[in-house]
């Protein structure tokens, strides 16, 4: 019931997210591009997986796999560069919404302000990530 719960919270921020993000260019931070993920921490990496393939059709980009064999992360296909990063929970790392990731210009910029509108940032930083990554086929439950 707690993984559902993180599941449907992480959605529900996706989609609030991606709504703010569609708002009119004046209501945009410069530079702001849209989201890119939404980062959260789940119980069980491999049942989230499973959960978001099954109910939502959302199929598996990547896995990053430990030298054990065990997945670490994982990035699940929302939308052609839209993704959900699953981890799995830690000590220090509870379940829930983790981060998100937004995609822009100028990282510096956006950072100074989103921190000017009283958003938190711990560690602005410029990542590569692979957009538009090959779409895997729906498949259904």
């Amino acid at each position: 019931m707690y993984t559902l719960r993180v599941f449907v919270a992480g959605l529900l921020v996706g989609a609030a997210a991606m709504v703010v993000g569609a708002q009119a260019p004046a209501n945009r931070i410069e530079g702001n591009m849209g989201i890119n993920h939404v980062g959260i921490t789940v119980e069980n990496l491999p049942e989230a997986i499973a959960t978001y393939n099954k109910v939502f059709g959302f199929g598996e980009a990547a896995v990053v796999k430990d030298d054990k064999g065990q997945p670490t992360v994982a990035f699940v296909q929302v939308s052609r560069n839209t993704f959900i990063e699953l981890a799995p929970a830690t000590a220090t790392n509870r379940p829930g919404l983790s981060h998100f990731g937004l995609e822009g210009r100028d990282v510096k910029a956006a950072a100074t302000a989103l921190q000017q509108h009283g958003v938190k940032i711990d560690n602005p930083r410029v990542a590569r990530m692979v957009h538009s990554l090959p779409s895997r086929p729906n498949r259904s439950a």
